[in-house]
């Protein structure tokens, strides 16, 4: 989940922005994901790390390999954090630790276990190789652990993932939503839209280029993120809307994480594929294909209004006047949604784009 957007802002992006205020000289990032895939890209500064596209079976040979250049560039400490968990942890204290009780590896436990994230000692390159060739689950001899009691979730499903949102809203973490406070706990992105009639309750998030349509309602601590599209007449309460998505008109969201034609339901603990795109649907990742989008919708709504300008009134029945059948305009493809397409099903691993 450290490529889903968090109040406007990867959790990958969030974490490496913690490891540079901490000093790191340089973050190198391993993924099966590519930066820049549609949905998946960052306008931020993620473009200036280092990012390397891996596949599933080299992850662990090229983490071996990114530790070994670092070793050979002079680093003393690596810090090895494995986007499972985000935990707000003193890494000024965590390498003071390491170097005070002397270990080769360090990893940070809280009362369940690791948390996933090591300092290792570069010149212990035997032990970092078998650290990774174990999957970060076993060390090769035994090491101090540093307890940590601080923030921190595991992120390991989606009432988790939606529980970060929540916390940072109500200031229980250090996450800052990414924009500006329009008003006493409403927070907004760059280019957000509400428009008139709309409600926001707050504390609640739009991420950028977002937009409320009227008499919808976005409550109790729901987060709308980037280029996100909640339609009219659509309430939503304690949920959050991932990147890109479009939420149909007239809809109730509750308690929920939608995005990427899915909605997980967080008090039954499930997860359901939306197939019909007036419901749930995607927008297009370049401005080309959303101004396409425009199009076509302008087309649509043209096509729906011919059957009352070509229908002929009472008293020309039986003329000959031309008409349209309303059940073959019900079939076509005239009644899609304005930015429906086709689109990635994978529901954690969505992602957002910006090039705008």
């Amino acid at each position: 989940m450290g490529l889903l957007d968090v109040l406007g802002q990867p959790l990958v992006e969030r974490v490496a922005a913690r490891l540079r205020n901490f000093g790191a000289e340089k973050i190198t990032i391993l993924s099966e994901r590519e930066p820049f895939a549609p949905h998946f890209g960052y306008p931020n500064g993620i473009a200036a790390l280092h990012w390397q596209h891996i596949s599933d079976d080299g992850l662990w040979r090229a983490c071996e390999q990114v530790f070994n250049d670092n070793a050979h560039e002079g680093a003393e400490i690596i810090l090895v954090w494995r986007l499972g968990a985000y935990a707000e942890v003193n890494l000024e204290d965590l390498v003071q630790f390491h170097l005070d009780s002397k270990n080769r590896v360090t990893p940070v436990m809280d009362e369940s276990g690791w948390l996933g994230i090591f300092a290792i000692s570069a010149s212990r390159r035997n032990d970092a190789a078998f650290l990774f060739r174990h999957q970060l689950e076993k060390c090769r001899i035994e090491c101090h652990d540093y307890r940590f009691a601080g923030y921190r979730n595991r992120l390991s499903n989606a009432g988790e993932f939606r529980q970060l949102t929540r916390d940072a809203l109500f200031r229980d973490n250090s996450i800052l939503p990414a924009g500006s406070e329009i008003r006493p706990g409403v927070w907004a992105g760059p280019g957000a839209r509400i428009e008139k009639g709309a409600r926001i309750v707050a504390p609640a998030y739009l991420g950028a280029r977002s937009r409320v349509r009227a008499a919808a309602v976005i409550t109790r601590a729901s987060s709308v993120e980037r280029y996100a599209e909640v339609d009219c007449g659509t309430v939503v309460e304690d949920s959050t809307v991932l990147p890109f998505t479009c939420l149909g008109a007239g809809l109730d969201l509750a308690q929920s994480v939608a995005g990427f034609g899915r909605i997980a339901h967080l008090p039954r603990k499930v997860e359901v594929e939306i197939a019909d795109p007036r419901l749930l649907a995607m927008r297009p990742v370049s401005p080309a294909r959303r101004a396409a989008g425009n199009l076509v919708s302008m087309a649509s709504l043209l096509l729906r209004s011919l059957p009352a300008v070509l229908s002929p009134s009472p008293s020309e029945e039986g003329v000959g006047a031309p008409t349209l059948n309303p059940e073959k305009s019900k079939d076509s493809a005239v009644g899609q949604p304005l930015f429906a397409r086709e689109h990635e099903r994978d529901f954690v691993m969505a992602r957002r784009y910006g090039n705008r």
